[in-house]
């Protein structure tokens, strides 16, 4: 009886093991499947953050394509504010010689 008795549980172990087995096989699939769906979507985001990363650098070059050609075709206010001075002197400049010539020449 006591062999019967130490069969049984032995078999009961051996169960036991292979459901354990089981179940650790299960889990360290679950994981593997996991971590591969994981990496999948992080690959996906990294495209796609790549694909708007190079997009933003095509927009930034052509706004700066855009910035040198209107620099090219504007001028700046204070430039400006410096030219309209300048020519404000030089046009009161030449009204006082020319009405310093006006009355040379009634003389």
């Amino acid at each position: 009886m006591a062999d019967g008795e130490f069969n049984r549980r032995a078999e009961d172990r051996n169960a036991f093991e292979r459901h354990f087995q089981t179940g650790v096989g299960a889990l360290i699939i679950a994981l593997v499947l996991w971590v591969g769906t994981t990496l999948t979507t992080n690959q996906k985001t990294l495209a796609t953050l790549e694909v708007n990363m190079n997009n933003l650098k095509e927009k930034v070059i052509e706004i700066k394509s855009q910035i040198s050609h209107q620099s090219d075709t504007y001028v700046l206010k204070n430039e400006f504010e410096s030219v309209k001075s300048q020519c404000q002197s030089d046009i009161k400049r030449l009204e006082t010689t020319v009405s310093t010539l006006e009355e040379k020449h009634r003389q």
